[in-house]
């Protein structure tokens, strides 16, 4: 169940196996206080609400909203959920998080960064000025949850317009023909 969920599908079933047996799920109401105690936690169900005392005790503002797949008690975000003027504060009626001890987080952390093709992508979005201004969480997330790698063969179409794109319907003729000769080609070359 969890494989498929935000954040872990970002690992293979055998990574899973070896480091889920050392998280800890915890359950809370809804606006029950979650305290960290020094541990790292995945949202596994529900949301919460980082609320910053940073501007005053008494007028207390939402800093962030994390929902499920999100990390608390972890410097990826920016420091939010590591910040001792922050209170993390359920949302939702039942939220979960699997808790896991820093040191084992780290680990399991660390090893999304052995996949090459991802490593391309990551390096590519560090030079991007409108995405490296993302916290490394958000970052993360795209680069090993989001997008997807494709391979394909020389001469093969890369990319779609919409049905309702304009060109699609200004150019759809002469594609449309285009195609219908390669086709005719390519079964005629089957033939010989």
């Amino acid at each position: 169940m969890l494989r498929d969920s935000p954040f872990f599908k970002r690992y293979d079933l055998k990574t899973l196996n070896k480091f889920l047996k050392d998280g800890k799920p915890e359950s809370f109401e809804k606006d029950e206080i979650v305290f960290l105690k020094d541990r790292v936690g995945i949202i596994t169900y529900g949301s919460v609400h980082i609320i910053s005392h940073s501007k005053g005790i008494l007028t207390p503002y939402t800093e962030a909203r994390h929902h499920q797949g999100k990390i608390l008690g972890h410097d990826s975000d920016n420091g939010i959920t590591t910040n001792s003027q922050n209170w993390i504060i359920n949302y939702d009626h039942g939220t979960e998080i699997l808790f896991f001890e820093k040191e084992v987080f780290e680990k399991l952390w660390q090893i999304q960064f052995l996949k090459v093709d991802r490593q391309i992508i990551e390096a590519n979005i560090e030079c991007n000025k409108l995405l490296h201004c993302l916290s490394d969480q958000s970052q993360y997330q795209i680069i090993y949850e989001d997008m997807q790698i494709r391979k394909f063969k020389p001469g093969e179409l890369i990319c779609r317009m919409s049905k309702r794109a304009r060109l699609n319907h200004y150019y759809k003729s002469f594609y449309h023909d285009k195609t219908d000769d390669l086709m005719d080609e390519i079964n005629h070359a089957k033939v010989e």
